[in-house]
């Protein structure tokens, strides 16, 4: 049986195209990446995905810089569907409620950790994650963050948590189970 090379020259061509300078360009490449779900590249989108993180550290990017939160988020998607475990210090530091780093990329990471740690519910996370949900203040948390939370943290099965869950999962309906 003969393999076929392409996939892996395509793979390698992918992770360079991360760092082109047209928003689309890295978009696609990250989604490619995603799609071909190729183990060897990890760590290379690892690392990728970690300068990402420094240019928001330095202001150099933000998240309204074109593409780069939608990249990000394919990124964190390929490392919690190929449960890519060197990827969860980087991705712990979208939890915390950060508006300047795009919405796509933390819901992504939030979503990627619970994938990470299924059935395995870290004490740390569980708490941050619940934390998230409940954060529905003056200045909300992003809806799309306070679902993924609400998704990892039952992958999780973190017991400490179901209250909250439970209390999230009733929002908007105590009205309506009155007249029940």
């Amino acid at each position: 049986v003969q393999t076929c090379a392409l996939p892996i020259s395509a793979g390698a061509r992918m992770v360079e195209l991360l760092g082109h300078q047209r928003g689309e360009v890295k978009v696609s490449s990250a989604w490619g990446l995603n799609q071909l779900r190729l183990e060897e590249h990890l760590p290379a989108m690892l690392e990728h995905a970690q300068s990402i993180w420094d240019g928001f550290q330095s202001k150099q990017l933000n998240g309204l810089t074109r593409g780069m939160t939608l990249h990000q988020a394919f990124l964190f998607n390929a490392f919690g569907d190929q449960r890519y475990q060197p990827a969860k210090p980087l991705m712990r530091k979208y939890v915390p409620k950060n508006f300047e780093i795009g919405a796509d990329a933390r819901i992504a990471a939030v979503w990627a950790l619970g994938m990470l740690h299924e059935n395995d519910p870290e004490t740390g996370l569980a708490a941050a994650l619940d934390g998230r949900i409940k954060d529905n203040g003056q200045f909300p948390e992003l809806e799309g963050v306070r679902n993924m939370a609400a998704v990892s943290l039952g992958r999780m099965k973190s017991q400490p948590n179901l209250e909250t869950l439970y209390q999230f999962a009733d929002e908007g309906l105590a009205g309506d189970r009155k007249s029940t």
